[in-house]
């Protein structure tokens, strides 16, 4: 996972992209569920994917 603003790729050093988004439940307190989208990033260079990290 990267955070927020990581625009680097720590083994290739390539820049990040836009790729999509995942929809994920998550469950709090109480049992309350609630539904969350994670962007998922691509690097350029090695074409691997990463969730992004809030």
């Amino acid at each position: 996972m990267v955070r927020v603003g990581e625009q680097k790729c720590p083994s290739c050093s390539g820049k990040l992209k836009y790729f999509d988004r995942v929809y994920r439940i998550v469950r709090t307190k109480y049992r309350k569920t609630e539904w969350i989208d994670i962007r998922r990033l691509k690097y350029i260079k090695c074409e691997a994917l990463d969730r992004e990290l809030h």
